[in-house]
């Protein structure tokens, strides 16, 4: 089996976050992990002409959902995987995910 790279762009945003985007080449896949702000991560994926195609929350705290909404206008087709039981606090999840 060969070996696949993952490319990882980390943006810092606000005063303290970094919102971390992941790229596997092989398969297209980019995936954004919370995501504070659409604005970088929508210039950072242009730039490179990548197409998001999943958003991983960790929590529901908003300087890590923020830009959910834009996200998912910009790239209708991404899908959204967070907790299960947190589910009522973050944006609509396309995927629930159990601990």
């Amino acid at each position: 089996m060969e070996a696949r790279a993952l490319k990882i762009i980390s943006l810092p945003v606000l005063e303290d976050n970094y919102i971390h985007i992941m790229r596997d080449d092989v398969s297209a896949s980019t995936v954004v992990v919370d995501p504070a702000l659409a604005e970088p991560v929508i210039a950072a994926l242009d730039e490179r002409g990548w197409q998001l195609t999943h958003i991983l929350l960790t929590h529901h705290h908003g300087d890590h959902i923020g830009g959910v909404p834009g996200l998912v206008s910009a790239f209708p087709e991404c899908e959204t995987y967070g907790f299960t039981q947190d589910q009522a606090r973050l944006p609509p999840l396309t995927y629930p995910l159990l601990q």
